[in-house]
């Protein structure tokens, strides 16, 4: 009984006591990112006792004798950092394009330096009294005892001088503090007008909240709800994101591919799209190749290929000017009353045009019921159905096996909901992802 009680208490003081946010971000700080760190061990916590057989019986890997020995002096991650409640990571730039996260205190700084350089970190040169390890867009920043982990573009110079001990801090009183002393989430991003929130639950992931996404407008969605994929947006072209973005696209690759000038093609495109992808419907074809023995003998071998055809349909709000210009480049036929676009291989396509929508679709296309909903963006995606269809295919996927469905929305108002269903309904999804 005694004992009883005491793992209780213990459970209670480990996972159940108050988590304390401390302010510790500069007082220009636009917006923080929260991960519950000790809430989302308490969901492993359970998910090994309700299934022990899943983390025991995972077989030892069989020593290669490729693999390296191993050091002596390696650095044992779990048993010389303090792993903290929570962890949060801030950022000051208006593009939140660099992040900071919160101070880790290490037990023994032994070997640390070079275990970021065998995983392939570089040391970088520093004005500043700490030492910089940084691998493509993460960085490991070292002063003594205490570390601190960056997210930043691979070309940017961490420049900031008091990263260890920031003298401004942002007021107590500010929106971004309060949301994150009443955070229960398991993940949250806060600003001082936007929030998002992310919750590992028993089979699924849930996220929902609110941003400023100037870069989208709002249009009405035709929707399938049987549809394997449906993904719907209305860009708005004049945002500033936008433009960066088009500006980052390799356009000569592009051009290489398809044969077709992208600045043309966006310059008749008035940034609505909207794609539905049905299903796929399989098709077997014989292959004969021929093998030869030591006399060069010819045998004649026979085999068979599986072959998946996608039922899709694609619509584009355009100007009038845009099937001319696929005409004038010579990606369009006329076969047997029907205009082919040439330029998708492997498919057989079709494509329509009126003056201020242009539409392509398989020869295959399903008239699949639809229902319409006004938002800015929309995105289904039947994982489990997507396996099925594409089984053996060139179009397989295997690193979803453990999703069932996913959906995205962001409604006329900025307000963001999202649901991703695992496929164990009883487990948590987020030891589903793990194990």
């Amino acid at each position: 009984m005694i004992i009883t009680s005491l793992l209780i208490a213990l459970y209670f003081y480990r996972y159940k006591s108050v988590n304390i946010i401390k302010n510790h971000f500069p007082e220009n700080t636009k917006a923080v990112v929260s991960i519950n760190l000790r809430q989302l061990e308490n969901k492993i916590f359970w998910d090994v006792l309700s299934n022990p057989s899943l983390y025991l019986s995972s077989k030892p890997k069989k020593k290669s004798n490729n693999d390296a020995p191993k050091s002596k002096k390696s650095f044992n991650f779990f048993k010389n950092v303090t792993i903290p409640k929570n962890i949060q990571f801030y950022s000051q730039k208006e593009d939140l394009d660099e992040w900071y996260s919160s101070i880790i205190t290490i037990k023994k700084n032994i070997n640390l330096e070079q275990f970021l350089i065998d995983k392939g970190f570089v040391q970088e040169k520093s004005n500043s009294n700490f030492n910089v390890f940084r691998k493509k867009a993460i960085a490991v920043i070292i002063n003594s005892n205490k570390v601190i982990l960056s997210i930043l573009p691979e070309n940017n110079t961490i420049t900031l001088k008091n990263l260890f001990l920031t003298k401004k801090l942002v007021n107590a009183k500010s929106k971004i503090i309060k949301k994150l002393k009443s955070n229960k989430n398991d993940l949250l991003f806060v600003s001082d007008n936007e929030m998002i929130k992310l919750n590992f639950l028993n089979g699924e992931i849930d996220f929902g909240g609110n941003m400023n996404l100037d870069f989208l407008s709002s249009q009405k969605n035709s929707i399938s709800p049987t549809s394997t994929l449906t993904f719907n947006c209305n860009i708005n072209k004049e945002s500033d994101f936008i433009k960066k973005a088009i500006q980052a696209i390799n356009k000569t690759k592009f051009t290489k591919l398809a044969q077709l000038n992208f600045d043309t093609i966006y310059k008749h495109w008035n940034g609505t799209m909207q794609f539905n992808l049905k299903e796929f419907t399989t098709k077997i074809d014989n292959i004969k190749t021929y093998e030869y023995d030591d006399d060069f003998n010819q045998t004649e071998v026979t085999s068979t290929q599986k072959i998946a055809i996608p039922s899709f349909d694609l619509s584009l709000n355009t100007t009038k000017n845009l099937l001319p210009y696929f005409k004038q480049q010579n990606t369009i036929t006329d076969i047997e009353n029907k205009t082919i676009f040439k330029q998708i291989p492997l498919i057989e396509t079709q494509i329509i045009a009126t003056d201020s929508l242009l539409s392509l679709f398989s020869t295959t296309k399903s008239k699949a019921i639809k229902t319409e909903t006004l938002s800015k963006l929309f995105i289904q995606f039947s994982a489990f159905s997507y396996r099925k269809y594409t089984k053996g295919t060139i179009y397989h996927i295997s690193n979803t096996e453990k999703i069932d469905y996913f959906n995205f929305a962001i409604s006329k108002n900025d307000n963001i909901y999202g649901t991703v269903k695992m496929m164990g309904k009883s487990r948590n999804s987020f030891a589903q992802l793990i194990k």
